[in-house]
């Protein structure tokens, strides 16, 4: 999350994505706290904190997006954020993966 307060910290395109930090409340504690609050249409897995893209948080993003679009693109498989075939609550995520993967739907 970007916080608007950090003056001289961002750059002039990240402006329009901060919030101010009086907005980050108990919420942003967690990932699932983050999606229910700012509803993403986007996950980008860097992390390599595996499985921390959940069924839960994805029927979340799916609750407020048609389609919501998971990238998993941390390695080694182990570390992912989520298993491709783990992540298709209804059918409708468009899931984004690394082709190491050789199992999942997409």
């Amino acid at each position: 999350m970007l916080i608007a307060d950090v003056v001289g910290n961002l750059h002039d395109y990240q402006v329009p994505y901060a919030r101010p930090a009086s907005e980050a409340g108990s919420w942003a504690a967690s990932l699932a706290g983050v999606v229910r609050k700012v509803e993403p249409t986007i996950l980008i897995g860097t992390s390599a904190v595996a499985g921390s893209f959940t069924e839960d948080i994805i029927r979340d993003m799916a609750a407020h997006t048609e389609r919501p679009v998971i990238f998993v693109i941390s390695s080694p498989n182990a570390r992912a954020e989520a298993n491709p075939a783990d992540l298709i609550p209804d059918g409708r995520p468009a899931l984004m993966r690394r082709r190491s993967f050789l199992s999942g739907h997409l």
